[in-house]
């Protein structure tokens, strides 16, 4: 059961990180196309068929999602199975969670200051980096 909460991890990371790959090309797509829109017509015009063409974009897969989410004839003896693997699967990763005296709260305020106190500090950043670098 571990393994298959691990591969579920694994594969929403990748998920996200595919999507995330994603909506980067269709961000520089969309500026490519502003800006060569941009020679040959006026900038509001140039921005406005930009974003109409985003927006069909969108609406494509919109309709591609509804299609391949569409249910199958109303069996919802699937749905009622997959509930039923979320909740045991989400009762798992709780447990595992609380076995660990992961303290999610202080985690993240440890994040927060050293990446504010390196994002602030060059100097700092330097050392700590640098040292690692020269060994």
């Amino acid at each position: 059961m571990k393994k298959t909460v691990l591969q579920y991890l694994i594969a929403c990371y990748l998920f996200f990180f595919v999507t995330l790959l994603g909506l980067t090309g269709l961000g520089f797509l969309v500026a490519g196309l502003y800006l060569i829109l941009g020679n040959y017509l006026a900038t509001w015009a140039a921005a406005l068929v930009s974003g109409v063409a985003l927006l069909f974009v969108a609406l494509v897969l919109l309709l591609i999602v509804m299609m391949v989410t569409k249910s199958n004839g109303g069996n919802d003896s699937d749905g009622e199975q997959d509930s039923a693997s979320h909740e045991e699967m989400t009762a798992l990763v709780m447990e595992m969670l609380q076995k660990s005296d992961f303290n999610a709260r202080d985690a993240s305020l440890i994040a927060l200051v050293v990446g504010t106190v390196l994002g602030a500090s060059p100097e700092l950043r330097r050392q700590l980096f640098g040292r690692r670098e020269n060994k």
